[in-house]
């Protein structure tokens, strides 16, 4: 791996949008921001492109919250890496419990100092 850079959604921090970079050996995970669902309508952009840029991924159960991950690298084992990535996501038994009690899912990502955190 090369390169890996892009935006998580981690259900244990669901208003959160969470960036992932990494260049060779440095790595790094952090806060970016707010998912657009968890923010309040005023907070929204004015200008009507932006809006229907943001409905166009819209999820009528999470918003605007995805994975948009991308991973540049050489002779990378494409189907390990998606088998990879796919264990990481949420089960539908974990889905349903979720709704039920988003503090039942185990979080196993550091703390996140979310000050400086644009909203």
């Amino acid at each position: 791996m090369i390169r890996a850079k892009g935006f998580f959604w981690l259900g244990t921090r669901s208003a959160v949008v969470g960036e992932l970079s990494q260049a060779g050996r440095l790595r790094d995970q952090r806060p970016t921001g707010y998912w657009w669902a968890a923010l309040p309508d005023d907070y929204w952009p004015d200008d009507l492109r932006e809006q229907e840029r943001i409905m166009d991924r819209w999820d009528d159960d999470f918003g605007d919250r995805r994975q948009e991950l991308v991973f540049i690298g050489v002779d990378m084992d494409e189907a390990d890496l998606r088998r990879r990535l796919d264990a990481c996501l949420m089960s539908t038994a974990e889905i349903e419990s979720y709704h039920e009690n988003a503090a039942s899912i185990p979080d196993a990502f550091p703390a996140w100092d979310l000050d400086g955190v644009p909203a």
